[in-house]
């Protein structure tokens, strides 16, 4: 269940800033939950709107345009 709450969080937080949701996501492992935006901007919004509705760390990470592994 907790997982399934920080995810429907994070939807309602991206709706909330105007932001389709469809994309909220959960890590394979199921630690984590994700939402990838085009914007820091939206990423901080929605970060904003996500403070005191999950437990647990929220941050902000840039996506790496080639997976290092692959290289």
């Amino acid at each position: 269940p907790p997982v399934a709450q920080a995810l429907a969080a994070l939807s309602q937080a991206a709706a909330d800033s105007g932001i389709k949701p469809d994309f909220s996501r959960m890590t394979g492992s199921g630690a984590c939950v994700f939402l990838p935006l085009e914007t820091a901007g939206q990423a901080l919004e929605v970060v904003g709107r996500l403070s005191g509705r999950v437990d647990g760390d929220i941050f902000t990470a840039r996506s790496l345009p080639v997976h290092p592994l692959s290289i």
